[in-house]
């Protein structure tokens, strides 16, 4: 058993990494998005942002250097990641299910961080205090709460809201079923074996010497089996949106660099333009002919 989890533990975070490292890279290599051109964009250091406009609107603009703004980025990014903002705004309902799992999956991820500090406590064998032990016990029970109470909920909509019933597939289920099963096994191991999780530490001490004589066993040592399966699992799926918003953010929705002054976006451009349509509105005409050709024609009427 200790074993098993000592490999299965290495073998989950290869597979984590190299699963978001191969799909940043192509998503890096796909073909340019259509953008938003939506303002305004809070990269941008105009006081324009103030009314939504943007530094298009000066003369010459492209006579003069461009400011970027990171921290109004930081601004924006961080309360939608967080907080789940947009979420909060347009459906109540929605985030009252969803935050608690996605807020419980960060707190859970802070835990994991602790307790790996922990793990390399032990090996300098430096002594943790006990007020430090029982704190970061409290982030992991509070995070599991979280995650648990939200996956519950998110799974009971799911299953019972006719709405969603095109948009739910049977791998969403699963996705959430795993989660509960994960979330439950690990509280029980906590519960029954070790509240304090202090044996957690002692898993990433042995993780990080490979030695297999401190991985727990028992209950626990299942739950961190299945919750190393877990790890590995998510970045296989849907659930790697958490990687891909970055590109949403900075390709799709906020990238207003100008075209004139870039060769490589310029390429870009340039081999964009000569894929073919597939929109069938007679409106457009755009089916088997080229972006070119479709962009460089008048619109007709429908």
């Amino acid at each position: 058993m200790a074993i098993a989890l000592l490999i299965v533990s290495y073998l989950a975070a290869i597979i984590f990494s190299s699963a978001i490292v191969i799909q940043v890279l192509r998503w890096k290599r796909m073909p340019m998005h259509l953008r938003w051109e939506l303002y305004p964009v809070p990269g941008e250091a105009s006081a324009k942002t103030a009314y939504g406009g943007s530094h298009f609107e000066n003369l010459n603009w492209w006579r003069k250097p461009r400011k970027k703004n990171l921290l109004g980025e930081l601004k924006a990014m961080i309360p939608e990641m967080v907080f789940m903002v947009a979420l909060w705004r347009h459906n109540r309902k929605l985030w009252l299910r969803s935050f608690p799992f996605h807020f419980g999956l960060y707190v859970l991820a802070a835990f994991i961080v602790l307790e790996a500090a922990c793990g390399v406590a032990v090996v300098a064998e430096v002594t943790i205090p006990f007020i430090a032990v029982t704190v970061i016990a409290k982030i992991g029970w509070a995070g599991m709460a979280l995650a648990l109470t939200g996956a519950v909920l998110l799974l009971s909509r799911r299953l019972s809201d006719k709405d969603l019933k095109d948009f739910t597939s049977p791998s969403q289920i699963f996705d959430l079923l795993f989660f509960v099963v994960a979330l439950i096994l690990f509280a029980r191991s906590g519960i029954f074996q070790n509240p304090t999780f202090s044996d957690v530490g002692y898993y990433f001490a042995g993780l990080f010497t490979a030695d297999s004589s401190r991985m727990p066993s028992g209950l626990l040592g299942v739950s961190i089996l299945l919750a190393a399966v877990l790890i590995a699992y998510i970045p296989l799926t849907f659930m790697l949106h958490f990687a891909a918003k970055y590109f949403f953010y900075h390709v799709i929705r906020w990238e207003d660099e100008e075209a004139y002054k870039n060769e490589k976006l310029q390429k870009q451009i340039l081999r964009s333009l000569q894929f073919k349509m597939s929109w069938s509105a007679p409106h457009i005409g755009g089916k088997g002919r080229t972006w070119a050709e479709v962009s460089s024609d008048k619109m007709k009427e429908p």
